[in-house]
């Protein structure tokens, strides 16, 4: 069976009425597939809102331990207004946010990054403005100068990336609307400075029709366009893409056609998409089925897909909650296999193609990576479950609220790490 039982138990919750500030501690304890383990313990305030939080993850009975420190602040509203995270044994307590409310309640400014708890060396400050609906508008302006590309930290006023959303205010002959659908998107980025959008057009069904592309300088443009069709059922009907070359000259990239099971528009089981672009761009979707009498996609009784022609699947093979547990390829003996625990979550990601193989662990946001040379599938379970170092097993990342930690070994038995947090630039 493709699926494992894991250990959970929530205990120990306790209250301290005899602390000078009275609290409740929270603790849990999750075992792993691999005999390791994730435990947290966490500081409650008495609305139940973390005030501190230590997580402890060890990956396997003989790994080494990772833990995090999390502290959080609110204000008078309980709003959180600052979270730092510290790293095993380190002092140093890194930004994660700073949040900064309107009198309605609405986030309008975040700062993320950076080491000192004044924000001083923040990453970047990351600004929402909303319309009077409550409807977010910016994040960041990209009406006005984007900076800071180079500069660490950036300057008060500096942005890596800034967004605008348009309702009923379009510019560059954009169509206002008011029952709510986006109008036109605009958006920059510190890379070139140069503004960048769409225009959007719907149905009236409020169904997407079609988007516009628009560059400054170059005003409305025909690359990197697209238009939909639908048929009565809501289902795709016909699909054109275009993208662009250096001088944003448009180049055809897709032109499909989609056929649903009996063709008579009442089932929504799609079985053939066929591409009507044979020369241009290589990219966007594949067209891989080359036998006319066979169909794109096929389907198990409960309507899981079982082959993908376009993609050389030959068979996908699903366990009793409908999760696929391997993909096989036409042709060769590659595969992709998956782990899951009883209630569904994906434990495990095993990757067989050509002469290697990949194994990836998912433990609880720790995420774990073995690459080595493939092995014979006889000895696969006895090597992977005796003998993991054989792959070079390591640590890649793991979450936290704003983005994740990327875990770069520095020695060679992997037992030692360097941790860089990663921010999204947004």
């Amino acid at each position: 069976m493709k699926y494992q039982t894991n250990c959970f138990r929530v205990s120990d919750v306790k209250i301290c009425p005899h602390c000078k500030n009275p609290k409740i501690i929270k603790k849990t304890y999750k075992s792993n597939h691999l005999g390791g383990f994730t435990k947290t313990e966490s500081e409650l305030d008495f609305r139940g809102k973390p005030i501190q939080t230590q997580t402890v993850h060890k990956r396997n009975a003989s790994g080494v331990e990772v833990i995090t420190k999390d502290y959080f602040t609110y204000d008078n509203r309980e709003r959180l207004v600052k979270h730092t995270q510290s790293i095993n044994t380190s002092t140093v307590k890194n930004l994660i946010a700073q949040n900064k409310y309107d009198r309605r309640g609405q986030l309008i400014s975040k700062k993320v990054g950076g080491t000192q708890t004044n924000a001083a060396d923040r990453w970047q400050e990351v600004r929402y403005n909303y319309n009077i609906r409550g409807w977010l508008t910016y994040i960041n302006n990209p009406m006005v100068l984007v900076a800071g590309e180079n500069t660490v930290p950036p300057a008060p006023n500096d942005d890596l990336f800034a967004f605008n959303i348009r309702y009923t205010d379009p510019t560059n002959d954009g169509e206002s609307l008011y029952n709510g659908n986006i109008s036109q998107t605009i958006w920059k980025t510190a890379s070139d400075n140069t503004q960048r959008g769409y225009n959007y057009t719907y149905d009236r069904l409020n169904r997407l029709r079609r988007a516009d592309f628009y560059k400054q300088g170059a005003g409305n443009l025909t690359a990197y366009g697209e238009f939909i069709s639908y048929d009565i059922n809501g289902n795709i009907t016909h699909l054109t893409r275009t993208t662009g070359d250096a001088n944003d000259n448009d180049i055809d990239m897709d032109d499909l056609t989609y056929t649903y099971q009996n063709g008579n528009g009442l089932s929504n089981l799609l079985v053939n998409v066929a591409d009507a672009v044979t020369t241009g761009s290589n990219e966007g979707f594949k067209d891989g089925n080359t036998d006319p009498n066979l169909d794109d996609y096929e389907y198990d009784a409960n309507g899981n897909m079982i082959k993908d022609r376009n993609k050389g699947i030959s068979n996908i093979t699903y366990n009793h909650l409908n999760l696929p547990t391997q993909i096989e390829f036409e042709g060769t003996n590659n595969k992709i296999t998956y782990l899951y625990n009883s209630v569904g979550q994906k434990l495990k990601k095993t990757v067989v193609y050509s002469d290697s193989i990949k194994i990836v662990d998912y433990l609880d946001g720790f995420q774990t990576e073995a690459r080595g040379s493939r092995i014979p599938v006889g000895a696969l379970a006895t090597q992977l479950g005796n003998n993991e170092q054989y792959a070079g097993v390591i640590l890649q990342f793991f979450p936290h609220a704003e983005g994740y930690v990327k875990v770069t070994p520095i020695d060679r038995l992997n037992t030692n790490y360097a941790f860089n947090y990663v921010y999204p630039v947004k």
